[in-house]
């Protein structure tokens, strides 16, 4: 097997990748709350009180999988590597079932949710649906955040 070659990339170079696929990613959420503004105060006012719940998924399983990889960076660089492919894919299986629990749990306690939270019940009904529509978000972003962390 050759030895691997040192790569001299500027900073730029190496983050603007990452960067551009974090930006769509991190103001959907934000398109979200703008958009339902305009459909009444009362919804926007239930979606900005639920983000934190959602933002908690968002935030929490990108740096999962980040994680994750920085585990096989560190066999790339202590040149093992076979095991840096097995690291990759348990990063992947880890971060995907991550974003499908995080997607159960707050698909199954969606009702209960806004009621912790001291919803009024006619708003409760509102975040009730938001949370279990964008539970399934969280499926797809395990994923898609493992196979971009891998990429980067």
């Amino acid at each position: 097997m050759p030895a691997p070659t040192l790569r001299t990339e500027s900073l730029f170079q190496l983050t603007c990748p990452m960067f551009l696929q974090q930006t769509p990613q991190g103001t959907g959420l934000l398109v979200d709350f703008w958009f339902f503004s305009h459909l009444s105060d009362r919804i926007a006012a239930t979606v900005g009180q639920l983000l934190p719940i959602v933002w908690m998924g968002a935030f929490v399983i990108p740096s999962f999988a980040g994680a994750g990889v920085s585990g096989a960076s560190q066999y790339m660089g202590a040149r093992q590597l076979e095991r840096v492919v097995p690291a990759y894919m348990m990063n992947i299986v880890c971060t995907a079932v991550m974003g499908l629990v995080f997607a159960a749990c707050l698909h199954g306690f969606a009702s209960d949710i806004g009621r912790w939270m001291g919803l009024p019940p006619e708003l409760d009904a509102i975040g009730t649906t938001y949370l279990s529509t964008m539970s399934f978000y969280f499926i797809f972003l395990g994923v898609l955040v493992a196979y971009a962390a891998v990429l980067s």
